[in-house]
């Protein structure tokens, strides 16, 4: 989405103004050169303009640059297609607005409201919601066009109805297939499934609960 909005960059740029330092990451290369840029400069502040999949890159990255030491505050402005974090975190609107409010409060003497939360890491990943199965496929086939919310329920739609149909779409996106987890602890589960999902946040995407035992056991992950 900030691709298909061009002048939300340059208003990002113009609201940081002197207080921030915008920077465009294209790909991986130049996001790890950003997340070195600022771990040198010792920054305060790390505000993302994304959904799930930017703030899962970034944060992976910023990790891996600043191993021990620990991150700066992280802000979630939104702007992304999915913004299931933003929205378990209770942050709305678009990332313009919530940049100026974010730099009202680092201008005054009011420190910002802080959460502490948990990430997920897979392989060398980091994030907050884990999914495989029908999830993956759906993503799969949804960003070949990356239409937004209007086109995620009109593949909903499509999908119901080749469940209907018994087309291939359906078998496409919904099928059994065997799964192995295993953690550090040497537990492995192996068995079959349609769908594993892990989460750290209690809310999946548009706002569905889901995951309610992470509202009691903060610092451990709920996997289904």
């Amino acid at each position: 989405l900030n691709k298909q909005n061009p002048q939300r960059q340059e208003l990002l740029s113009y609201i940081a103004g002197k207080a921030g330092q915008l920077k465009i990451t294209n790909n991986i290369q130049a996001l790890n050169n950003a997340a070195k840029e600022f771990h040198d400069q010792s920054i305060d502040i790390l505000a993302i303009s994304g959904g799930d999949g930017t703030i899962s890159k970034t944060l992976s990255a910023f990790l891996h640059i600043y191993q021990d030491k620990p991150l700066p505050l992280v802000a979630i402005l939104g702007g992304g297609t999915i913004n299931t974090l933003a929205e378990n975190l209770g942050i709305k609107g678009p990332p313009e607005k919530n940049l100026y409010k974010l730099l009202e409060l680092h201008s005054s003497s009011h420190s910002p409201t802080t959460t502490q939360l948990h990430c997920l890491k897979i392989e060398n990943n980091y994030g907050f919601l884990f999914a495989d199965g029908i999830c993956a496929h759906f993503l799969k086939t949804f960003y070949k066009n990356k239409t937004g919310a209007v086109g995620a329920t009109a593949l909903v739609l499509k999908l119901l109805w080749s469940q209907l149909f018994s087309t291939a779409l359906f078998k496409k996106i919904i099928k059994q297939e065997h799964i192995s987890l295993s953690s550090k602890n040497d537990i492995e589960i192996k068995h079959s499934s349609c769908n594993t999902l892990c989460s750290t946040t209690k809310n999946m995407p548009l706002g569905i609960p889901f995951f309610f035992k992470t509202t009691t056991h903060n610092e451990q992950f709920e996997c289904i």
